[in-house]
């Protein structure tokens, strides 16, 4: 899923770590969320809320926690060289990650260390 996809109450729900009947009276309350339905495996529609529709708290949220699981799944992983060794390799990771997020990358004994800071989350690879 990329980081501008729309999101759901669960996603939502997931992300910010409340229920989802809490994010539904959140998403009425007020000027309400604009959203969009979409066909789903029961009779009621799906709402899908675009990230720029909602309250910066809760796209930070989604946001964050879809940098998150980019950086838990298995990195996709590209090769240059065909001698087989450490010379003329290159690797590409592509991560999606929220915005504020920072990245460091250093080396260290001929290991390259990448640090990822995801708001209140830390991950090294």
């Amino acid at each position: 899923m990329t980081t501008n996809a729309p999101t759901t109450f669960a996603e939502i729900a997931k992300a910010t770590e409340k229920n989802q009947a809490t994010i539904a009276r959140l998403a009425k309350s007020g000027k309400g969320w604009p959203y969009t339905e979409a066909a789903s495996h029961s009779r009621h529609k799906r709402r899908m809320f675009a990230l720029n529709d909602l309250p910066i708290s809760i796209r930070d949220a989604v946001m964050a926690a879809r940098g998150s699981a980019a950086i838990n799944a298995e990195p996709a992983v590209a090769t240059n060289g065909s001698n087989g060794g450490a010379s003329g390799q290159a690797i590409q990771l592509r991560l999606n990650m929220a915005p504020g997020s920072r990245v460091a990358v250093s080396q260290a004994d001929g290991d390259i260390v990448i640090s990822i800071e995801l708001g209140s989350r830390h991950v090294s690879a």
